[in-house]
């Protein structure tokens, strides 16, 4: 019955995701540029600045399942494997690829000619440099990025397939550089574990899917909690990149290494030993070097395998790193962590003062086995208008005075402790309005105030992904991010917050203009349209609308999306009148 329920539940998000998703108004980068070879269509995007004579990587990207046509959009551009390669935000690369995002309505086999002729014409350009091609995908995308390796072996340097189980021969699979993504509770993907662990066995490793272990292709990453749609949780948290661009196609199959013993995470005493052995083997040569450090120190070289060595364990956390070098200068690294049990300790002194009304960020940090988790005990509370985020305590204080603020943190071992601070919130500026009592139509639902910037979130709870972008002179403005799950709400008082100044209120209302087209709920009208001002989410264009309203409480209707043909709820800015 359980599996039943997370099936459905599955479906339903799946449902939801392509409902949402489809409609995508982007406008793109002028990078981008359509494209068809054979019967496949594709957006290739092109790095500025490129020299004549210098060949570039390039990283091909297949989407999920399904769409109405195969004719591409721009919307392939959007899907979070293919937006990392170029820093969607700011446009920005690591270093100069092109990305390549074909269309198919259902399955990957039929247009796989296609791109290869299409890659071939690139390279025969001089643009795109063979031995640095990688490939990404998503759910359909992820299940055509394994049938590429299997029928296409040694075509490309490394492939990153995402929520998907692998619909291939694995042997035929084994030998490309490929890291293997999927969520806890994802349906499509509930064996990526056990295969993963029989590619690893063609590989020498008969010790499992262990996350851990990087010295084994492929990596496997499986996020706790989380199902099928983790495209964005995994390009936001994993350096895919760095990993990708270190992996070249040159013929030459990369040698294996990893740690036999200690365990993982294995606790050791302070001041005691660790023994140490390191085995692997290299398929097409032979392994010239193995160098073992521990904390970025070196501790050991050797010539051979396996590779037995006596370190002595440091306190706390400690990182030990082997890497094997073959006879053709290849190299890989297995990564392993072990510890000594140590109390953990906040080591953040105080709390800088704040003033009410103004944005306020302190970053906390603490030492103790790693990662370190912050959190306020139950039965206290921070200053209104405050919040703990992660490591950080941010918000807009909404009254000053004089706070002891209690913090707990508990580390990776589970141990805990908690420490009183003192906390100083000043009165608040003439020059800043002060905005309290937000309220929802849905009490449970919470509603951010801050202030506006660059990388901030301009609605809470779904498409977390999608941050400002380009928000021009409304920077530093008071921001209230509202609940995309309330996007379609009608009635009157959907939004409500109290301001002890006059102010002027600005609405952000999603504008479609490209593809599709959008208008606006009939109380927009009533307030002043901001003509050629525009704050951009990424790849959601948000109008502005201004009117003026007395000190007190404010209310707002509800957005009405579905019916102005708009997907994202408004979010709101605040600043005082002049």
């Amino acid at each position: 019955m359980k599996k039943r329920i997370l099936i459905l539940i599955t479906v339903i998000l799946i449902i939801c995701y392509r409902t949402v998703s489809q409609q995508i108004d982007y406008k793109g980068f002028p990078e981008w540029t359509w494209h068809n070879e054979g019967d496949t269509e594709f957006y290739l995007y092109s790095p500025q600045d490129i020299q004549e004579n210098e060949r570039y990587p390039l990283a091909v990207h297949l989407h999920g399942c399904c769409g109405e046509d195969n004719h591409a959009t721009l919307r392939n551009a959007v899907d979070p494997p293919a937006r990392m390669w170029h820093n969607f935000g700011a446009n920005t690369q690591l270093e100069p690829t092109f990305i390549m995002t074909p269309k198919t309505t259902r399955g990957w086999n039929q247009k796989f000619q296609d791109i290869i002729n299409a890659i071939e014409n690139l390279i025969a350009d001089g643009k795109v440099d063979p031995q640095r091609i990688y490939m990404t995908g998503f759910s359909m995308g992820g299940v055509g990025t394994w049938q590429f390796l299997e029928q296409y072996p040694g075509f490309i340097a490394a492939a990153i397939p995402m929520g998907s189980g692998i619909r291939a021969d694995l042997e035929k699979v084994k030998d490309t550089p490929a890291w293997a993504i999927r969520g806890e509770f994802d349906h499509f993907a509930e064996k990526l574990d056990s295969q993963v662990a029989v590619i690893r066995r063609l590989n020498g490793d008969f010790r499992g899917a262990f996350e851990w272990v990087t010295g084994v292709n492929p990596r496997f990453t499986s996020f706790k909690g989380l199902g099928h749609g983790i495209q964005w949780d995994a390009v936001s948290s994993l350096d895919l990149m760095k990993w990708a661009y270190a992996q070249i196609n040159d013929g030459n199959i990369s040698p294996v290494v990893f740690f036999k013993s200690p365990a993982y995470k294995q606790n050791f005493l302070k001041g005691s030993y660790a023994e140490v052995e390191i085995n692997g083997f290299d398929s097409d040569g032979k392994i010239k070097r193995v160098t073992l450090t521990l904390n970025g120190e070196i501790v050991g070289t050797s010539k051979k395998l396996p590779f037995n060595i006596l370190i002595e364990v440091k306190e706390g956390d400690n990182i030990l790193v082997a890497t094997a070098v073959d006879n053709k200068k290849k190299s890989t690294t297995a990564q392993l962590l072990i510890r000594t049990d140590i109390v953990p300790q906040i080591t953040t002194s105080e709390l800088p003062e704040g003033r009410a009304g103004t944005y306020y960020k302190s970053d906390l940090s603490a030492t103790g086995n790693q990662p370190v988790k912050f959190f306020i005990p139950e039965g206290t509370s921070l200053p209104a208008g405050l919040r703990l985020e992660e490591n950080s305590i941010i918000g807009i204080p909404e009254v000053p005075g004089k706070y002891q603020v209690e913090i707990s943190v508990i580390d990776d071992n589970g141990q805990e402790i908690k420490e009183d601070f003192q906390l100083l919130i000043h009165k608040k500026p003439d020059n800043e309005v002060l905005v309290t009592g937000v309220h929802s139509v849905a009490d449970s639902l919470i509603n951010r105030v801050s202030k506006m910037k660059i990388g901030d979130l301009p609605n809470t709870q779904v498409g977390t992904e999608v941050s400002f972008s380009e928000i021009g002179k409304y920077e530093g403005l008071t921001f209230i991010a509202t609940s995309n799950i309330q996007a379609n709400l009608s009635g009157e008082n959907a939004l409500s917050f109290n301001v002890d100044e006059d102010v002027n209120v600005y609405v952000a209302y999603e504008k479609l203009d490209n593809l599709y087209q959008s208008t606006i709920p009939e109380w927009l009208n009533d307030f002043e349209y901001q003509d050629g001002d525009q704050i951009v989410a990424q790849y959601h264009y948000f109008d502005i609308y201004k009117k003026e309203f007395p000190a007190g409480e404010i209310s707002l209707p509800g957005g009405q999306c579905n019916e102005h043909n708009v997907r994202r709820n408004y979010f709101v800015m605040v600043e005082k009148s002049r």
